[in-house]
């Protein structure tokens, strides 16, 4: 895919209940299935959560309300670069300690089309 897309699109919305967020990462949904060039996450749940992207390592701590907005392409160093974020990216989730127990931790991303 090129890096000068024709439009921006939005992948189906990834969420994950409450009620599913364990001690242990689970996924917040399905891989990407484009590569991201917007990427937002919140945590709409009551409780501070760990998320990761290989479901091992905590990589950012969220509390409750705490969002994370990504805009993978508007720093790139080249014109001819990208730093989108790849297809096939899973993120995970688990609570911090103590279980949430209303919401979701959501995950929104858009990518370049060229159709």
């Amino acid at each position: 895919m090129s890096i000068l897309a024709l439009r921006f699109l939005f992948e189906p919305l990834r969420e994950l209940s409450f009620s599913s967020v364990g001690a242990s990462y689970i996924a917040i949904g399905a891989p990407l299935t484009n590569p991201s060039r917007l990427f937002i996450l919140q945590n709409l749940t009551d409780e501070t959560v760990y998320i990761s992207d290989d479901g091992v390592n905590n990589k950012f701590k969220f509390p409750p309300g705490g969002a994370l907005t990504l805009d993978n392409v508007s720093n790139r160093t080249e014109q001819s670069s990208s730093n989108e974020m790849p297809q096939g990216t899973i993120w995970y989730v688990k609570h911090a300690g103590v279980a949430p127990t209303l919401g979701s931790i959501t995950i929104s991303t858009g990518y370049g089309s060229e159709v």
